[in-house]
């Protein structure tokens, strides 16, 4: 586990427990699933991103570096790590190369892009975890600030930035 300061005006640290993407602990041969990263989030939306009911909710996006679309049936998200389960992720795709836009509404009647959770923008947990329930992301952040996104500086990096021209949907390299 490492710690890493976020670059910003504000003091907030966010640390990343996760290992490298599609490695695992089973004494077995492991399963190897297709790199996918949270590359960037936002605890606190009031003007940055609406959804498709006008609402402003918190979002999470999901980066696949690969060259094939990822489909993410039986994944799941949580922003709680001791409940992997939380949210099932189904009828979703991450295209190769490309970025997926996640609503952290509490709202998954909305769609297969809303999530069963909402960020809480004190602080908390988010995670990523394979259909075998290996987790391939494990972030925990402190408070954010309103409009302003927790995004990797490159697209699947490690070093985490704050900054207040996010990018959902898009590229953090410019």
């Amino acid at each position: 586990m490492f710690a890493v300061l976020l670059l910003a005006c504000t003091p907030t640290a966010l640390e990343d427990d996760s290992g490298p993407a599609g490695t695992g602990d089973d004494s077995a041969a492991p399963v190897v699933w297709p790199a996918l990263f949270i590359n960037e989030f936002m605890a606190s939306n009031r003007s940055t991103l609406q959804d498709g009911t006008g609402a402003w909710p918190d979002w999470v996006e999901l980066y696949n570096p690969g060259d094939v679309d990822v489909d993410l049936d039986g994944w799941t998200m949580t922003d709680t790590l001791e409940d992997p389960d939380q949210h099932r992720l189904e009828a979703l795709t991450v295209p190769a190369a490309g970025f997926l836009v996640l609503f952290a509404d509490s709202d998954p009647e909305e769609g297969p892009d809303h999530l069963d959770f909402s960020l809480a923008s004190e602080g908390e947990a988010l995670g990523l975890f394979a259909p075998d329930g290996q987790p391939l992301q494990q972030i925990r952040f402190d408070t954010q600030v309103t409009d302003h996104s927790a995004a990797r500086e490159t697209d699947g990096g490690e070093l985490w930035v704050i900054t207040d021209a996010p990018t959902p949907g898009g590229s953090n390299t410019p």
